[in-house]
């Protein structure tokens, strides 16, 4: 499996249109569920068409909005919502014709973890023969926590508590595929740091793998970047996303010593201190090969439109290399 996340922008749809013979799988976005438990949203009919044109796989993308607990709580709450909500999903898949749905569902929710295991398999059980993936904040070792932190008073822990909701164990009976989101180890709001160092995509692979078959797993890779900026006297700015194909003279070197397998830089100037990082094809390719070497069903990438040309023919051709 190779799967795309497209967003319904013209530089997502332009990729598509160049770019999808590199995948088997297209997830358009565009579908969220509400706080007040309503599917809202819809998709383009041009990115469906063309999804169609190339013989892709269709797995559109549902997500909670806002990627908030009271979202969760709408689909999760009460087994009737499940129910409902499960009947609605299945009925949008059939009459869309869609291969299956990707489900995206996020935020520190814990206090609903069985709920969504729960869930899943009511829905796998009403998808049928459509295809099933959920897509899963990784994270290294068990559960750990039982409250969620405050946000402003611990932004990390705020940060962390999005990965516990998840039962590798439990969702891997009922889910055709787990895709481990393998980006943002470093959020926005943390201090500078890489969105996806090799070292930690290996502990998640090992962690996952250890809890559910290496078959139902894909790895999940940024076409991102991120970037802060410090002002003296100040702390680090909220960081930036950086689209590589917008990247021109930008300062950087590969940071190798650290074993990330990411370009990096640090400068400053009259507007402060900057630091950033993103992925090329060599690093992504490297990154990769982690799927091949653990047995995974695939890789998947956010989001279409990030890169710049030729991308995926020279990925293409350092994947074969190496």
């Amino acid at each position: 499996m190779r799967l795309a996340w497209i967003l319904d922008t013209p530089d997502s749809r332009r990729s598509l249109q160049t770019n999808g013979w590199f995948f088997s799988h297209a997830s358009p976005t565009g579908l969220k569920i509400t706080a007040a438990g309503e599917l809202r949203g819809q998709l383009n009919p041009e990115i469906l068409r063309e999804i169609r044109r190339q013989g892709l796989a269709l797995v559109p993308l549902v997500a909670n909005t806002g990627f908030a607990v009271d979202s969760a709580a709408a689909l999760l709450g009460t087994a009737q919502r499940r129910r409902q909500h499960a009947d609605l999903l299945a009925t949008e898949a059939e009459a869309g014709n869609w291969d299956g749905i990707n489900l995206d569902i996020e935020g520190p929710f814990l206090e609903y973890r069985d709920e969504y295991t729960e869930f899943v398999a009511l829905l796998k059980t009403k998808l049928g023969h459509r295809q099933l993936s959920v897509d899963l904040v990784p994270r290294v070792g068990p559960p750990s926590m039982t409250q969620v932190p405050d946000r402003e008073k611990d932004p990390q822990g705020w940060v962390r508590a999005w990965r516990e909701p998840f039962d590798y164990q439990g969702l891997a009976q009922h889910a055709d595929q787990l895709i481990l989101m393998g980006y943002d180890y470093t959020s926005r709001l943390m201090p500078p740091g890489p969105v996806a160092p090799l070292p930690w995509l290996r502990e998640i692979l090992a962690y996952a793998c250890s809890e559910a078959p290496p078959a139902a797993l894909v790895l999940g890779l940024p076409l991102y970047g991120r970037s802060w900026v410090r002002w003296p006297g100040c702390s680090w700015q909220e960081g930036k996303t950086i689209i590589p194909r917008l990247l021109n003279g930008w300062p950087r070197r590969e940071a190798d010593h650290t074993g990330w397998q990411c370009l990096t830089a640090a400068w400053q100037d009259e507007h402060g201190r900057h630091w950033g990082s993103y992925d090329t094809q060599s690093t992504l390719a490297r990154k990769m090969k982690l799927a091949v070497d653990h047995g995974l069903a695939g890789t998947a990438f956010w989001r279409l439109g990030f890169e710049p040309p030729g991308f995926w023919e020279q990925l293409l051709g350092t994947e074969h290399s190496g």
